[in-house]
Formats: C-alpha cells, sequence, structure tokens
C-alpha cells in the first residue's frame, strides 16, 4: 500500500477544502450564522469588560458548539444523500446529533449569561 507523501501543496490544498467547506456551511446553515454573529458579539463584549479568562473560555466554547453543527451538518447531508426519503434510523441518528449540539450549546449560554452578568457588575 502506497502511502501519500507528505507535501506543502497537500497542506494548503487540505486548508483550502476545509475553508471551502466552513464558507458553505456558513453562507448555507442559518444556525452556524446565528452562532458566528452571537460568538463575535460576546467577543466584543468580553474585551470591552476585559476578562481575558472569559474571553479565552468563550472562544474555545464558541469552536466546540460551532465544530458540533458542522459535524450536525455533515451527517445530515450525507444521510439526506444516503436516503433522500423518510427513515425513522436516520431520524434518529439525526436526533441525536442535534441532542449534542445542543447539549453544547446549553454550556455555552451558560457562559454568556456569566458574560453579561459581569458586563452588567463592571457598569454598575
Amino acid at each position: 500500500m502506497d502511502i501519500p507523501k507528505f507535501t506543502k501543496y497537500n497542506l494548503i490544498q487540505s486548508f483550502r477544502y476545509a475553508f471551502s467547506g466552513f464558507l458553505f456551511a456558513m453562507f448555507r446553515e442559518k444556525n452556524i450564522q446565528i452562532q458566528f454573529a452571537t460568538g463575535a458579539i460576546f467577543i466584543g463584549l468580553t474585551i470591552i469588560i476585559g476578562n481575558y479568562e472569559l474571553l479565552l473560555a468563550h472562544v474555545v466554547l464558541m469552536t466546540v458548539v460551532m465544530g458540533f453543527e458542522l459535524v450536525n451538518t455533515a451527517i445530515e447531508a450525507l444521510a439526506d444523500i444516503v436516503q433522500p426519503d423518510f427513515d425513522e434510523r436516520i431520524g434518529r441518528v439525526k436526533d441525536i446529533m442535534a441532542a449534542a449540539v445542543l447539549l453544547v450549546s446549553l454550556v455555552w449560554f451558560g457562559l454568556l449569561l456569566l458574560i453579561l452578568y459581569q458586563l452588567v457588575k463592571t457598569m454598575i
């Protein structure tokens, strides 16, 4: 079995594919757009607060949530290709992936509430 050699071109091409996939999802998926906009707003708020530990936690959780959303989008797209008609098993897989996105989103939401609390606290 031939193992492809690592080249600079392969690495650059891989980044191009990844960036292309991100942009495709960003412009097509409303949830990713909302998450990105929310994340950007809260990055600004966290910088205003000056709490860089919260900023780091926010960026990490935002990245996790968006990563889960991208995986969810990819699984849904693949499932729709494999089985275009309704299939309860495919629906179950989609529901489980949506639950995973919800779980990490709830943790992120808790952090966003903490950022808002810190913002109000600094204004008082």
